[in-house]
């Protein structure tokens, strides 16, 4: 897990070009990197909201409220930006937090625990894996009925890593092997939920290529094939195209593609010429509701790209020391 001082955790806010004003409950989720900051892209100009001190890492956004999770000092808390913060009362995370349709998710151990937004434990599921795997993320599909989940464990005398997706019944019912995920080391794949629930998105592999597969555990596919690394896909609200960022360009770009693999558009050019060091390029995505437009994070600034055109409008200038990232689903 990644750390950040608590004093470079606070909320940013910038003009949305949905024409959003301050306090009307529009705007972007910003989510915590190592260094950076978190909060909310909503008025003009960067402001900073402190909280209390402490040390943060985990910082996670819900999809459709100014509400976030992170761990402090070995607590789990979840705040809102108006300065409301709640201790949850349930067993300590041991893996990714996911807010979904009926709170907070996440493993703890070998099962899965959901609290409530405002701190109570509301359902803890034992998880039976086979090969005593562990979970390590827990993803709430939308009509609340199961969870989709990676898992890794080890053979062999060398302690080999495997790790497999796997789809759990909310209601206990044993856990289903979706996919075997193949050279797990660097990371575990991320499963996302399509908008329907029918399907999963994921990347896979080194360097990673995005994968989807259907709920049921067929129609495996192969959305990209890259020597590059392709990261954080993100549906957009129909569910006909996928966002996400890869480095096929040498820089991290904004890309979309056709739930089917084809079509790949890439939305987001990073300039070198006159840079001191190579810039970072396009670090994360998000949709707006309507999917006509996208959020990204690049090289400093937060800017939104409209998906038909390639034209970019920058939001809000970011410090040079500051690493963002935008949260899951997070343009309200």
């Amino acid at each position: 897990m990644k750390r950040v001082a608590a004093a470079t955790v606070c909320a940013v806010a910038a003009s949305v070009a949905t024409g959003a004003t301050a306090g009307s409950g529009g705007g972007l989720f910003v989510r915590a990197v190592a260094g950076g900051f978190s909060g909310v892209v909503q008025g003009s100009g960067c402001v900073r909201i402190p909280l209390p001190a402490s040390r943060y890492s985990s910082v996670t956004f819900a999809a459709d409220r100014p509400t976030f999770a992170y761990l402090s000092e070995r607590t789990l808390r979840i705040a809102t930006l108006d300065g409301r913060v709640r201790v949850v009362r349930a067993p300590r995370p041991r893996g990714a937090l996911a807010f979904g349709p009926s709170g907070l998710a996440y493993p703890s151990g070998r099962e899965l625990v959901v609290a409530g937004l405002d701190g109570s434990l509301l359902d803890t599921l034992p998880v039976r894996l086979p090969n005593g795997a562990v979970p390590a993320n827990a993803v709430e599909s939308p009509d609340r009925r199961h969870f989709a989940l990676t898992a890794a464990w080890a053979v062999g005398s060398d302690r080999t890593l495997r790790a497999a997706l796997f789809l759990v019944d909310a209601r206990g019912a044993r856990p289903r092997r979706l996919v075997r995920v193949a050279r797990p080391y660097q990371r575990l794949p991320y499963p996302i939920w399509s908008p329907d629930g029918s399907r999963l998105v994921f990347a896979a592999g080194e360097p990673a290529d995005l994968w989807t597969i259907l709920a049921d555990g067929s129609g495996l596919s192969r959305l990209t094939r890259t020597h590059a690394e392709e990261r954080d896909p993100l549906w957009s609200p129909d569910g006909a195209r996928i966002a996400f960022t890869s480095d096929r360009s040498g820089t991290n770009e904004a890309y979309v593609v056709q739930v089917d693999g084809t079509r790949t558009v890439r939305l987001t050019e990073t300039p070198h010429a006159g840079t001191a060091m190579p810039p970072t390029g396009t670090v994360a995505v998000a949709w707006s509701p309507d999917g006509r437009r996208l959020a990204v994070v690049r090289y400093n600034t937060i800017a939104v790209v409209d998906v038909a055109s390639g034209g970019l409008r920058t939001l809000c200038a970011l410090s040079p020391a500051t690493s963002a990232s935008l949260g899951p689903g997070a343009w309200p």
